[in-house]
């Protein structure tokens, strides 16, 4: 009896580990912008979808919060392209908000 009650704890235990897991969205595109441009329009793009809490920007990423939502754009011009990334408590909504960032970028 002991045994089953420990594996039922550690069955709903592991469970509401998974449920409090963040969605994650992400994608990318080509870019010919330079450095300096794209993470200006990182940074616009971001502003533009409420990411403004928390934000900080690198050599290469913006990172921004809104809410419960942390995105991050990350212009990797040497490679030609642009990575998106946004997560947070329900994939709908990451999913949204990732469709907005790249829209406003």
């Amino acid at each position: 009896m002991k045994s089953l009650v420990t594996a039922v704890l550690l069955t709903l235990a592991s469970s509401s580990a998974f449920a409090e897991a963040p969605s994650i969205w992400n994608g990318w595109q080509e870019t010919k912008l330079d450095a300096e441009q794209c993470l200006q329009r990182a940074e616009f793009s971001l502003k533009q979808a409420g990411f403004t809490s928390d934000s900080a920007v690198t050599q290469t990423s913006v990172f921004g919060t809104n809410g419960q939502y942390r995105a991050t754009i990350r212009c990797a011009t040497e490679k030609e392209f642009v990575l998106f990334v946004v997560s947070g408590a329900t994939s709908e909504t990451a999913k949204h908000f990732l469709g907005t960032i790249r829209a406003n970028f």
